[in-house]
């Protein structure tokens, strides 16, 4: 059995599928930017709150034109500032003793807590949006 179809015109299929590839590329940038606010917001409330510093300079940025995050902290935002506890500069990039941890201190990997909680929510959400429901 063979089925043969012409097809004369494919500019409205042609605009249907743009259109709606846009309509998907738009819902993909709205949920993304929700999952960034909603994973920021989970780390500032899983990070260590002794001083509320670390707290306090958790940034969260847009990568690859909106379509990805990325959550944590810049060095330039500790090193040279004053500790609010102790009194003294910071010398170090001290996220990393905090989420990684001394031989003294087990740490507190409150970043790859937050990625695993919201990784089904994100992944729930991007299939939704990709499929137009």
């Amino acid at each position: 059995m063979r089925i043969t179809m012409q097809v004369r015109e494919v500019e409205g299929l042609r605009a249907k599928a743009q259109a709606r590839t846009k309509r998907q590329k738009q819902r993909v940038l709205e949920v993304t930017e929700q999952n960034k606010r909603q994973e920021f917001d989970r780390v500032v409330d899983l990070a260590n709150k002794d001083t509320t510093y670390m707290a306090s300079q958790t940034q969260s940025e847009s990568t690859y034109q909106g379509y990805g995050y990325r959550t944590g902290y810049h060095a330039r935002d500790f090193i040279g500032h004053v500790n609010p506890v102790t009194g003294k500069v910071i010398d170090s990039f001290y996220p990393v003793y905090v989420i990684h941890g001394t031989r003294f201190y087990a740490g507190n990997d409150f970043l790859s807590a937050a990625r695993r909680e919201m990784r089904p929510i994100v992944r729930k959400r991007l299939a939704n949006a990709l499929s137009g429901r």
